[in-house]
């Protein structure tokens, strides 16, 4: 699996700070809980790599190095319109078609909303 840097994590937050979107769009999305969300536009906690690939992938990012930078290609203004599949420096990594895509963040979300379901009745034991 590809890793991002350190510096790319950085500009996927900004831009996630950037966005007028709500967490609850971008849960919608994405599967990424809102108090996930949150917390990454607050700074409480950093996203894991798997989360700052979907985030990466939804904004549209495109990274022209290691640095940070975006390319020319990257369509960071079209927020959570336009899902990219850019594999740069995921060479390894296979490109997903956007229906495939999809069908992954919607198990995401099926798998999101069944795991609070189920804390949502153990606190209530």
């Amino acid at each position: 699996m590809c890793q991002l840097t350190d510096l790319q994590v950085e500009k996927i937050l900004d831009i996630l700070k950037e966005s007028e979107l709500t967490a609850y769009r971008i849960y919608k999305d994405t599967g990424i809980t809102q108090a996930t969300i949150g917390n990454y536009r607050n700074g409480k906690t950093i996203p894991t790599q798997a989360n700052a690939l979907i985030l990466k992938r939804y904004f549209g990012i495109d990274f022209a190095d290691k640095q940070g930078n975006l390319s020319e290609n990257s369509n960071s203004a079209v927020y959570g319109d336009n899902v990219t599949t850019d594999n740069s420096f995921c060479p390894e990594s296979p490109r997903l078609d956007d229906d495939i895509t999809r069908g992954l963040i919607a198990s995401i979300q099926s798998l999101t909303h069944a795991i609070e379901k189920l804390t949502d009745k153990l606190c209530d034991l």
